[in-house]
């Protein structure tokens, strides 16, 4: 990944929780799995994440 803008969200995983983040004004909480790319965006709020070269799973911002 190329991305500057990224946040570690946990180790060495193939699936990530996403909730929205926003409190009382995010989404249910769900469970979301990597494709064979290293990469899944949210349904619901569209928050992508990916693996970095580290194979740790990050949220892409930028």
């Amino acid at each position: 990944m190329t991305d500057t803008a990224a946040q570690e969200i946990s180790g060495h995983a193939r699936s990530v929780a996403c909730d929205g983040g926003g409190g009382p004004l995010g989404h249910p909480k769900v469970f979301l799995e990597l494709d064979k790319d290293g990469k899944v965006c949210c349904p619901y709020c569209s928050r992508r994440y990916a693996l970095d070269a580290d194979g740790r799973i990050v949220e892409v911002t930028a």
